[in-house]
């Protein structure tokens, strides 16, 4: 009989695994990046109506290491034989949502969330370029583990959210590398170097769209299910900004 204590123990493999990573970032990052490879993500104003249309889409939303919680909720929907034709992601749901769009279950994708620990994502370098990560690791991790697959062959469809950092307006990757468009959406202000892609910067979904229920509609979705996993008062530390309580879901 398993022991009822074993979500807990999963939670704190999970948090150290997380809370390990900050010393590490205190060590810089590294120079611009700017991907401009034919595979290149195309970056999107507006998500187009797809062809056919998704009967339902999953949105992951953004919210760091409270993004687990996903996984759960992947569990329950293979569960209950639920399966999404159009999955979107923010932040670290774009990085879930990349694997599960991959063919991945919630199980692997639970499997690999508990090994290797932050230095298998996070390369911190001393050469500081407005983020203490560079974000190669990351790129590099997500293309292993979907098999190098770009975005247009994923099994199910899926859409990415990454802010332009010079407009602050959201950006929508549908085609190209998929590491790069994961890398682009997390990267988190200040903490992940922006990621650049052909000559354009960007930085983290959350900063401008959180939970991308917008997008799936813009797709044509009948039904979504969206999961926000963002913060909520006296849940969060008290030193968090002012903006960061203020994103609203969309």
């Amino acid at each position: 009989m398993k022991s009822t204590n074993e979500p807990h123990r999963t939670m704190r493999r999970r948090s150290v695994l997380a809370l390990s990573a900050w010393p590490l970032l205190g060590l810089g990052g590294c120079a611009a990046f700017d991907y401009r490879s034919t595979d290149a993500p195309q970056a999107l104003s507006t998500v187009p109506r797809l062809d056919p249309p998704p009967r339902l889409a999953l949105v992951l939303g953004s919210g760091g290491p409270r993004g687990y919680a996903h996984i759960g909720v992947l569990r329950v929907l293979e569960e209950a034989g639920i399966s999404p034709d159009l999955v979107g992601g923010s932040s670290v749901g774009a990085v879930l949502g990349a694997f599960w769009a991959s063919g991945l279950s919630a199980a692997r994708i639970d499997e690999l969330s508990l090994q290797g620990g932050p230095l298998t994502i996070f390369d911190p370098s001393p050469f500081a370029d407005r983020g203490r990560v560079h974000g190669q690791k990351l790129q590099d991790y997500v293309n292993r583990g979907i098999g190098q697959q770009p975005l247009e062959h994923l099994p199910r469809r899926l859409v990415m959210v990454a802010t332009e950092r010079d407009t602050k307006a959201p950006r929508f990757f549908m085609q190209g590398n998929t590491g790069v468009a994961v890398r682009a959406s997390s990267a988190m202000r200040g903490i992940i170097s922006p990621g650049g892609i052909a000559g354009v910067e960007y930085e983290d979904g959350d900063e401008s769209l959180p939970v991308a229920v917008s997008a799936a509609r813009a797709a044509g979705a009948r039904f979504v299910i969206a999961v926000d996993v963002s913060p909520r008062a006296g849940a969060t530390p008290a030193d968090a900004s002012v903006d960061y309580f203020s994103r609203r879901f969309v």
